[in-house]
């Protein structure tokens, strides 16, 4: 995918190191800029970015002026070799092994979006310390597994009958029971322990951040509530969704449909 910025990285390394003449020195530092505007910042590891960001702001500048100075040689041959080092590392954080089985998952479309969540969770937000992000995602994820499970034929009506399924009113002022999409994660929790499609020691371990994990999108209510957004509540989210990923696992897996 960027094998061709290495190489024009590398031919204008080769032609600093020896002078050669042909295309000018800006006319690289042109080509180069272009291409690596190209590129998104998120899919080098955490450890590139940083370096990554600032060499690319350097080139760019360098880019625009109007003539290239020798003495400073040395310093973009460093600059372009750490450029050329991240690229060789671009886009492999997707490929990373997912570190979880998400087989238990009966839904299948389902089951893409949950594991294409949980490799940035693990892969991309918490090892850049995105620690509300974190949580968010993680609350997302358990509130996708739950979903799936909750609707499918060994669950679901027995979650639509449960006493604690959330009810809302319809025009004729009857209780009814809201569509299972429309669940909070709190609710869906409940439920889960309830029918004991959840143990109840999982579902108690399951901490008050990721319960209320929408709370977090939206300032205000996070302020309110004085609950925190830091390490420890993003560590105690995954950790509360990896206890549940365990468990569905440890179960007899079921057939994808």
């Amino acid at each position: 995918m960027v094998n061709h910025i290495i190489q024009l990285i590398e031919s204008f390394i080769k032609k600093m190191e020896s002078r050669e003449s042909g295309i000018t020195h800006r006319a690289y530092f042109e080509m180069i800029a272009d291409e690596l505007n190209t590129l998104d910042t998120l899919c080098f590891a955490p450890n590139d970015r940083y370096e990554f960001i600032l060499a690319r702001q350097n080139i760019k500048l360098q880019s625009k002026q109007a003539g290239f100075n020798y003495a400073d040689i040395d310093y973009f041959i460093n600059e372009f070799t750490t450029i050329a080092n991240a690229l060789r590392n671009y886009g492999t954080i997707h490929n990373q092994e997912l570190p979880k089985n998400f087989d238990f998952i009966q839904n299948y479309n389902l089951k893409l979006i949950i594991e294409r969540d949980y490799k940035e969770l693990v892969h991309i937000l918490m090892p850049d310390g995105a620690w509300k992000s974190s949580v968010i995602l993680a609350g997302s994820i358990l509130e996708a597994i739950l979903y799936d499970q909750l609707s499918s034929p060994k669950y679901n009506q027995q979650a639509l009958n449960c006493k604690s399924a959330p009810k809302s009113t319809d025009e004729n002022a009857q209780k009814i029971v809201k569509k299972l999409e429309n669940w909070k994660l709190a609710e869906m929790i409940t439920v889960a322990e309830k029918i004991d499609c959840l143990p109840q020691k999982r579902a108690k371990s399951i901490d008050q951040v990721l319960r209320d994990y929408r709370n977090f999108v939206h300032p205000l209510v996070e302020i309110r509530s004085e609950h925190p957004c830091t390490d420890a509540e993003a560590y105690m989210a995954k950790g509360g969704l990896d206890g549940v990923i365990n468990y569905f696992n440890s179960l007899e897996i079921p057939v994808i449909s």
